[in-house]
């Protein structure tokens, strides 16, 4: 199978997949916040956040890094999966008994402390699911990742609705995660052992040095995202009431779901791209270009109806008593729209072995963000959280752009993003006028207002397609000589 078809392929697996794990995140998400409530969803979303910042941690960065050098030369991955294997149980081992201490020195209550318990199991479970993805995705056989994320999202709905009904409260919700992740970690483990390659445990000091040395950049930068989007809530908790953590975060996980869409894109194209940074870097920034154009066509209308129509949404997914989220939702779409680009950007700046410059810019947008956090939340609550967002944000991809335009071709910005503006601002036009409808009616003349502008204006032209089909096959150089200045 040529390499555009089979790109094509695993995005198709990617993104059914990931259609499927929003459906349930948002009926989790719907269910979760009407059963707990304001207040309580405040306390869930604070040690959810807590354990999810701390699993960054054993994270590392090394499943990127294992699928780059998996992709690079197979006849290394069984050892280089017994290394991942080795290094993620030590770092998860120690999170585990950190948080055993942190119950002990700060006296915690008993549910809150089982919850916490339960929560980082769940978490490292989870750490091998997704183990498990690395490998398929390296192989580029993306239909076993389709079919572990489906059967770890259904398995973790129905688990969570039985322990919502029988009223076990938030331990039984962490409970019943942890369970099913804990299922999917070994079916996961058994596909990948027995169609792609069992983890070696041959011991190589310099191997397993390099896979690290390779990672820490990486892995700062995972750490450096979690504790982006994390540091709004635990500063938020610091200074207000559950009540607000709980408004603010019910508006928060909504923006959320859209982040993963990019990182299914990009992984699809990773190894790719990580084959073109060591070929054709001409290939490779026609190709940064292409997915940034694509990206910019599906981020910016996507903030733009989650900026007009918030407050129906909020009331659809978390219910009533969530209805002062929608003035939250309506500040964080305005992330969304460069969400998908940031995205891009971090993957590339690894493709291309500038993983640090990665960790620089996450780094700058957490100080700023932090900073905003500490000035303006004491005043202006969520609100003040939302500014935080939007200040670390816009330094990220400031940073980020300028650093990749250093090593690629520089792209001209408003031939990018004329385009989608244009689409995005027809489409508020006619959310505006229907402001107040239902949004069974809001949402399709929307997508009719958008598609019908994108016949017109023709934003993705006949010759883009043909030169990105050339760029995926084979790794050529597209048709035409002066194609990248031409583009888009």
């Amino acid at each position: 199978m040529g390499t555009g078809k089979r790109i094509l392929r695993n995005l198709a697996f990617l993104l059914c997949s990931r259609a499927l794990m929003v459906a349930v995140s948002f009926l989790l998400i719907a269910s979760i916040s009407r059963y707990l409530g304001v207040h309580r969803f405040g306390h869930y979303s604070l040690i959810l956040g807590l354990v999810q910042f701390a699993m960054s941690i054993p994270s590392s960065g090394m499943g990127i890094i294992l699928v780059r050098e998996i992709a690079r030369d197979r006849e290394r991955g069984a050892r280089f999966l017994g290394h991942a294997l080795i290094t993620r149980s030590l770092l998860g081992g120690f999170i585990f008994l950190v948080s055993l201490l942190a119950v002990r020195i700060w006296h915690l209550p008993g549910s809150f402390a089982l919850s916490l318990y339960l929560a980082v199991a769940w978490s490292m479970a989870q750490l091998s699911v997704e183990l498990s993805q690395n490998v398929f995705l390296a192989y580029e056989r993306t239909e076993f990742q389709t079919f572990l994320t489906t059967f770890n999202g259904l398995t973790t709905l129905l688990a969570t609705l039985l322990a919502i009904r029988l009223d076990w409260g938030i331990p039984g919700i962490f409970g019943a995660t942890a369970f099913t992740s804990f299922l999917a970690a070994q079916v996961g483990f058994w596909m990948a052992c027995r169609r792609f390659c069992r983890p070696s445990f041959v011991p190589d000091v310099g191997e397993w040095l390099y896979l690290i040395r390779e990672s820490i950049p990486v892995g700062l930068t995972t750490i450096l995202k979690e504790a982006y989007f994390r540091i709004d809530t635990f500063i938020l908790a610091a200074f207000r009431s559950p009540t607000e953590v709980g408004l603010y975060n019910g508006a928060y996980r909504l923006v959320q779901q859209m982040v993963p869409l990019a990182s299914l894109v990009m992984r699809a194209l990773f190894p790719v791209m990580s084959r073109l940074a060591t070929g054709s870097r001409e290939n490779l920034s026609a190709l940064y270009e292409q997915m940034l154009k694509l990206f910019l066509l599906v981020s910016l209308p996507l903030a733009t109806f989650v900026y007009m129509e918030a407050p129906a949404l909020t009331h659809l997914v978390l219910g009533p008593r969530f209805s002062a989220s929608a003035s939250l939702l309506r500040w964080l779409s305005f992330p969304i729209a460069t969400m998908l680009p940031s995205t891009l950007l971090v993957f590339t700046l690894v493709a291309i072995g500038r993983q640090v410059w990665a960790s620089r810019c996450l780094f700058a947008c957490v100080v700023v963000n932090t900073l905003a956090d500490f000035v303006m939340i004491p005043s202006l609550g969520a609100r003040g959280a939302c500014f935080g967002t939007l200040a670390g944000e816009a330094v990220f991809c400031t940073f980020a752009y300028y650093v990749v335009s250093r090593e690629l071709r520089p792209l001209n910005l408003i031939r990018v993003l004329t385009k989608p503006v244009i689409l995005s601002g027809l489409m508020a036009v006619t959310l505006h006028f229907l402001e107040g409808r239902a949004l069974w009616i809001a949402a399709p003349a929307a997508l009719l207002t958008y598609l019908t502008g994108a016949v017109v204006l023709r934003p993705v032209t006949q010759r883009d397609r043909n030169n990105l089909r050339s760029l995926l096959q084979g790794d050529r150089r597209p048709e035409g000589e002066s194609w990248i200045a031409e583009a888009v």
